[in-house]
């Protein structure tokens, strides 16, 4: 057999014994070296068993693909980098078509290919969990919401490491405060809110929580049906909660009202202008004043909060568009200062039972008072 041949044949054969059913690729011919790994999730604790001392002193890059069990069929991008292990992946949607003046049109292949950075091994942590996973909605889909919902919900119901950051954003609302209407899209009408319960038990095990224009409800603090006995949950890593929402819940119900003195007149709901019939861009609605959906929410968050130890930061805010409408929440803490701020253009003004849940927060996880703001400044937040 030839030096080369043999070479790799030698590599794949040690490959394979560390990992049985591992996926190995050789993409150039030096001993003791491999570029791609195939892991399924419950492989990658063993990494370091694969990526022994010996092979470290030769490796010039790794490029580690690690596949989650599977809801659907699309699984994308793992970047090796000094900071150890990140994880990207791509929700798996029905099969579906672009918008019409979509189609025909080729995106730039860099856009969706998976991206690299150059690492010895030598150099990372071990990679014995997941450091950040990222969930993205591509913004060219025209989706059904609800459906959309169940998968993400399955999606994010496997996954079982802890992670330190999650971030997960639905790219259809554009950098200029608009929304890309889709031309076959439900709301969630009937049924259970599984994505945000989803949610509620995955903040459970992560450090930075982060998400973005995915319309959820105040399950993702706290269920509605809580089951007699069941103990109650516990966010002991959770530093930082960050929710930027529509303003709709699931079910299309809106959760600001329109502005009464406001010039314009429109009677569309939030849910017909970010989700009409025909596919363009449009400007957000004119709404302003918070419903008591809203009461809820920040209610929700008080309680929860009182099981968050090591919380610094948790921000609340409605995508109200880029005029003269704004509504959000800040709680952050720095040093020995413990400040809730409450910033909107209508005047919001959260209630007494809201107030007295959060002031219990700090005092009893931090031993500090709270500083409540009441602002209509909109940089407040």
């Amino acid at each position: 057999m030839e030096p080369v041949k043999q070479s790799l044949a030698l590599q794949a054969a040690r490959i394979k014994f560390h990992a049985p059913g591992a996926v190995f690729y050789q993409m150039w011919a030096r001993r003791e070296i491999f570029a791609y790994l195939h892991l399924d999730l419950h492989r990658h604790s063993r990494l370091n068993s694969i990526v022994t001392a010996r092979r470290r002193a030769y490796v010039r890059s790794i490029r580690l693909h690690i596949k989650l069990p599977e809801p659907g069929p699309q699984w994308n991008a793992v970047e090796v980098h000094k900071g150890g292990v990140e994880l990207i992946f791509y929700v798996p949607l029905p099969p579906e078509e672009p918008p019409a003046e979509l189609r025909g049109i080729c995106l730039p292949l860099g856009q969706w290919e998976p991206r690299y950075k150059q690492s010895r091994i030598a150099r990372l942590p071990p990679a014995v969990a997941i450091t950040k996973l990222g969930m993205s909605i591509p913004s060219y889909r025209e989706r059904n919401l609800s459906v959309v919902a169940i998968y993400i919900a399955d999606a994010v119901s496997r996954v079982g490491h802890p992670i330190d950051e999650f971030e997960f954003w639905d790219s259809h609302y554009d950098i200029h405060g608009q929304a890309l209407l889709s031309t076959a899209t439900e709301i969630l009408r009937e049924g259970e809110d599984r994505l945000s319960k989803s949610f509620h038990v995955l903040s459970q095990s992560v450090k930075d929580f982060s998400i973005h224009m995915i319309p959820v409800s105040d399950e993702i603090f706290f269920p509605r049906t809580f089951p007699a006995g069941l103990t109650e949950p516990r966010w002991n890593r959770l530093v930082y909660f960050i929710l930027h929402y529509p303003p709709f819940d699931p079910w299309g119900e809106i959760l600001f009202l329109p502005d009464p003195y406001r010039d314009e007149s429109s009677s569309e709901s939030a849910a017909s202008v970010y989700f009409g019939s025909v596919s363009t861009e449009a400007s957000l609605p004119n709404l302003d004043i918070a419903t008591l959906a809203i009461q809820r929410l920040y209610l929700a968050a008080a309680r929860v909060a009182l099981q968050m130890p090591v919380l610094r930061e948790m921000e609340l805010v409605a995508e109200l568009g880029m005029g003269k409408y704004w509504h959000g929440f800040r709680y952050f803490v720095q040093g020995t200062l413990a400040t809730a701020t409450w910033t909107s253009s209508s005047g919001f003004m959260p209630e007494d039972e809201v107030l007295e849940h959060w002031h219990e927060m700090p005092k009893e996880n931090l031993q500090l008072e709270l500083n409540v703001v009441i602002s209509g400044d909109k940089n407040a937040v």
